[in-house]
């Protein structure tokens, strides 16, 4: 480590080429801890960059995913809405009506109200 402590050489020091070296290869030393210090320590801006890049496309694909979700939600509303009404008319069984005439009057029914029947909610 680094000693805080010391101002500097002494005259004799200074002219000493073993005591120079020495300091040199110490100061190379410590010039090299810290680049990779540095390295380790902070990403280059690189790839921070591509991580910002990452980062975006799987919010645009969870952005999608949420859209997905929503059309299947309204799917599987659709789909209740037509199971219920089958089971109405087989409970029913009208004589000039299909089950097929039925599930078609009641999705439409429920996409032209496009109210709490598809949603869920009561």
């Amino acid at each position: 480590m680094v000693n805080c402590m010391r101002v500097g050489l002494s005259l004799e020091d200074a002219t000493d080429i073993t005591i120079l070296t020495a300091e040199l290869k110490k100061v190379d030393r410590q010039l090299h801890d810290l680049t990779v210090s540095a390295q380790m320590r902070y990403a280059p801006r690189q790839h921070r960059d591509e991580l910002v890049a990452e980062l975006l496309v799987h919010m645009t694909q969870k952005d999608q995913i949420q859209v997905d979700v929503e059309v299947l939600r309204h799917h599987e509303a659709l789909l209740r809405v037509a199971v219920e009404a089958a089971r109405a008319y087989l409970e029913v069984q009208l004589p000039h009506q299909t089950v097929g005439d039925a599930v078609v009057m009641a999705l439409s029914t429920a996409v032209f109200q496009n109210n709490d029947t598809l949603t869920g909610m009561s």
